[in-house]
């Protein structure tokens, strides 16, 4: 069981199903993991230890799993559990997104400079509040500043209408796997990375810059494996897709396709 399930009871509430659950095996799972070489200070353990600390809170007794929580040093530095708000704090309406969503299109010429590290990390700071299944955060960007570097990620770039030798910044999205479970292999990682990018495409655009997706095919072993070995990237982890992205050149040309009718995607039941 996931530990983040923890978090959905109590959102709802939930205080049978959250009295059922075995915290002693969860506690015990999360200590092998750093057993194993997770760090204590990682989101898996850390954000885990915190919402199980918060869910034996949320229901009386079970006295022994919370002394047997207390004996853990791990640092408390993710928050778990719930919070409360009214409605009216973060269900807000935005003008702006309607300009936002319809304004952005792939952009395929970009001008030959390398976005700064610290723009690229507030793209991804926003981005990774996307959705994902329980909040396992599943997905990761591997990206860089240095003129090697970046060199050595363009240069991996499917190869799509010579677009690629007009992009001269590049990041790769993968989602690691490891994360889930057999039963949700194959369908929450194709899933979650989707969400994930549409959030990251969105949040370029928000920042003032352009991007263009670049897909990596799963059945393209040889090339994934050589990325893989390149970035150095884990076995646990899929290789999603390449995103060129940039600041676009003073002139723009993007294919003009038509959107389909709204009531050909909007179906009324």
């Amino acid at each position: 069981m996931q530990v983040h399930m923890l978090e959905k009871a109590m959102t709802l509430n939930n205080k049978k199903y959250l009295e059922s659950v075995n915290y002693q095996a969860l506690i015990e799972n999360l200590k092998h993991l750093i057993k194993i070489g997770v760090p204590e200070n990682d989101f898996v353990t850390a954000g885990g230890f915190a919402i199980i600390k918060s869910a034996l809170n949320f229901i009386e007794g079970r006295e022994l799993e919370k002394n047997l929580l207390a004996e853990i040093n791990y640092p408390e530095i993710f928050k778990g559990g719930i919070e409360e708000f009214n409605s009216s704090e973060i269900i807000k309406a935005l003008p702006q997104w309607h300009d936002l969503v319809r304004n952005r299109h792939s952009i395929r010429k970009f001008k030959n400079k390398i976005i700064p590290a610290e723009t690229v990390r507030e793209i991804i700071d926003d981005a990774k509040y996307y959705p994902s299944a329980c909040n396992r955060n599943m997905c990761k960007i591997y990206y860089s500043d240095e003129p090697d570097k970046v060199q050595t990620l363009v240069k991996m770039i499917p190869d799509q209408f010579v677009a690629k030798n007009n992009v001269f910044d590049a990041m790769v999205v993968t989602c690691d796997r490891a994360l889930l479970n057999k039963v949700e292999l194959h369908d929450q990682e194709l899933l979650n990375s989707g969400i994930f990018i549409g959030y990251l495409v969105m949040s370029i655009h928000a920042h003032g810059l352009g991007s263009c997706l670049f897909q990596v095919l799963q059945r393209d072993v040889n090339r994934a494996s050589k990325i893989r070995k390149l970035l150095n990237i884990p076995d646990s982890e899929i290789i999603s897709c390449f995103i060129g992205f940039g600041e676009p050149e003073d002139k723009i040309i993007t294919a003009c396709a038509a959107r389909r009718k709204i009531d050909d995607v909007a179906v009324r039941l």
